[in-house]
């Protein structure tokens, strides 16, 4: 009687799986652009991306990455209305099937191959921008120098300082007297962009301790409860992506930097 009091009823959930051949098998996809033309160097090229599609809700992965273009275009669309053009073009874009391996970036850069080497300054990949505070970036040798810069006129998330002082903070030491810019490695849309063109790139986010990638608790709730509550690492991500595109687009000689 006593176990009867506790006993538990369980659920059975059946999941089916069934494969789909032939033309069933190939689905249509679609990368977004929207593009600001450059007032004196229009052939030259400045690129935002990332992607849009997710496994689950993917509120860090990616929609965290297509706010942050989103809000670089928008600020960018307020300058242009006010009459403020950047020098180069600026390209925004929004990838589709990353996750099922870039496929959406990797198709734009071969059809755009001849156009990419020749006429492309540099490639800024936005991928998990926010789901924490900690700043974090990587990409070409050549950039960290830019990159570096760039953090030292926005404010850090939570905080009255900028990124670059939180960041120095936690990173810098004796034997490492600036704050590390990584290699990008693989597994984004940077991919066609470095890996297969070497077109100069970076990437940045604010991490924190995770634990739901690529999964269903990747959601709305977990980012306003624990990733970034009050979206300051999301307001961040886009003003710096902002700074970044107008530094590029504009300087008189692009800020290349090989001694890093």
């Amino acid at each position: 009687r006593v176990a009867a009091l506790f006993s538990v009823r369980v659920s059975q959930a059946r999941v089916a799986l069934w494969p789909e051949r032939g033309g069933r098998a190939f689905k249509t996809i679609v990368n977004t652009f929207g593009v600001i033309r450059g007032s004196q160097f229009p052939d030259e090229m400045v690129i935002v991306g990332g992607h849009r599609d997710a496994w689950g809700p993917g509120a860090a992965d990616n929609v965290s990455g297509g706010v942050s273009i989103l809000e670089a275009a928008e600020a960018w669309g307020a300058a242009l209305k006010a009459g403020h053009r950047p020098l180069r073009t600026i390209v925004f874009a929004t990838w589709d099937a990353e996750e099922w391996g870039l496929v959406g970036s990797t198709e734009w850069v071969e059809l755009m191959r001849d156009t990419l080497s020749a006429n492309a300054v540099a490639y800024l990949n936005q991928d998990v921008a926010a789901s924490g505070r900690a700043f974090g970036g990587g990409g070409t040798a050549s950039l960290a120098a830019f990159l570096r810069d760039a953090t030292h006129g926005i404010r850090q998330p939570g905080d009255t300082g900028s990124i670059y002082r939180d960041w120095a903070q936690r990173t810098v030491t004796t034997q490492r007297p600036l704050p590390p810019v990584g290699d990008l490695g693989g597994g984004s849309d940077f991919a066609g962009f470095y890996n297969m063109l070497g077109l100069p790139s970076i990437e940045f986010g604010f991490g924190g301790p995770g634990g739901v990638y690529h999964s269903a608790y990747d959601s709305y709730t977990w980012m306003e409860r624990f990733g970034d509550p009050g979206y300051l690492s999301h307001v961040a991500a886009g003003q710096l992506s902002s700074v970044i595109l107008s530094r590029l687009a504009n300087a008189a000689v692009v800020p290349l930097d090989h001694g890093m």
